[in-house]
């Protein structure tokens, strides 16, 4: 059974880079290592601040408080709140998609793949359930553009995608743009994890690992 690690996903920023592009701060200077560890624990306390209570229901003093900072250390990394929060959105999805798929065996089975992918899915959710939370379990405000959203949510599918359409040309799964089948798919994860939160804010692991035999047979041929 999947036991948390209590990871700073946000550790895995550098590992992934369809995302890259968009994350904030490109014209920026380069941090240095101190600064941008220090960046980094700034995003993961705002995720969990966010998750609890919002984007709106919270303040700099709160997310400073939560990480240990001053107010004034907060904002020598961002201008205000709106820039934390699409900057804790956009790079906590990049972080995402390095924690799924860095290193992923491509060349499993489709049965198989699926299989690892739900795992490292599930072990992401109990690893920093409060960050998952945030980024697609919390609807955004004027922070993120919906167009923003959307593209960021094409190159997070996109390996999925990819395994996806593997599978409809072995004639493994169901027919069907792989696209839509990718988002149906995470909306199925998203549903079970709602399911799998506890009232302490802790996941079930074995929850979702039960639902995972029923989420590929939706999709096999």
């Amino acid at each position: 059974m999947i036991q948390p690690h209590n990871a700073n996903v946000y550790s895995r920023l550098e590992a992934w880079h369809p995302l890259e592009r968009m994350v904030l701060r490109d014209s920026a200077p380069a941090p240095t290592a101190r600064g941008e560890e220090t960046r980094r624990a700034l995003l993961h306390a705002a995720a969990r601040v966010f998750a609890t209570r919002g984007v709106y229901g919270v303040s700099i003093a709160d997310v400073a408080a939560a990480a240990d900072v001053a107010p004034a250390t907060i904002y020598r990394h961002f201008e205000g709140k709106d820039e934390l929060a699409r900057a804790a959105y956009l790079e906590g999805k990049r972080a995402m998609a390095a924690a799924v798929w860095e290193g992923f065996p491509s060349a499993l089975p489709v049965r198989h793949a699926f299989r690892e992918l739900w795992r490292r899915m599930t072990r992401l959710f109990v690893d920093d359930t409060s960050l998952f939370v945030f980024l697609d379990l919390r609807l955004h405000g004027d922070y993120l553009e919906p167009a923003l959203i959307d593209e960021v949510e094409v190159a997070s599918f996109a390996p999925l995608v990819a395994l996806l359409a593997r599978g409809q040309r072995e004639e493994v799964l169901v027919d069907g743009d792989p696209r839509v089948l990718a988002r149906f798919l995470g909306g199925v994860f998203l549903g079970a994890a709602r399911g799998a939160l506890r009232p302490d804010g802790s996941a079930d692991a074995a929850f979702l690992e039960a639902v995972e035999p029923l989420a590929f047979a939706s999709v096999r041929r």
